[in-house]
């Protein structure tokens, strides 16, 4: 075999070695997104069933406008899918905090201030 022949057998394995980091690198993060999205949506889903709970009265197993007694566990949540966690926090009268994390990003964080009739959301990276 050629030289030159040797040289492009290297060169296309070098290429093929190299499309095979970038691929197993491109789906981790893609993994890593998804992870997040799906802590969103779950976040954005508790806050609206909360809110409705809120709104209900006590003899139907609501609220009765107030969260002091609210829980996941008062509106079903138990998602066992889900790749992170969500806790709840801080439960006053006319609010509370629900906080989302993630195993793989431990810097990565999702808190929901969830209000009667609105929530606010921060990020942190």
């Amino acid at each position: 075999m050629g030289q030159q022949q040797m040289l492009l057998m290297l060169l296309a394995a070098l290429v093929v070695g190299l499309a095979i980091a970038v691929g197993v690198e491109q789906f981790s993060e893609g993994a890593k997104s998804s992870d997040k999205e799906e802590i969103r949506n779950l976040a954005t889903n508790v806050a609206i069933r909360a809110q409705a709970w809120y709104r209900s009265s006590e003899l139907t197993g609501g609220g009765g406008r107030s969260f002091l007694d609210f829980t996941l566990d008062k509106i079903h949540c138990d998602n066992p899918n889900v790749s992170g966690s969500l806790v709840v926090s801080d439960v006053q009268d006319d609010t509370f905090t629900l906080t989302g994390t993630i195993p793989d990003e431990p810097t990565w964080s999702l808190v929901v201030e969830v209000f009667a009739d609105s929530v606010a959301t921060v990020e942190n990276n």
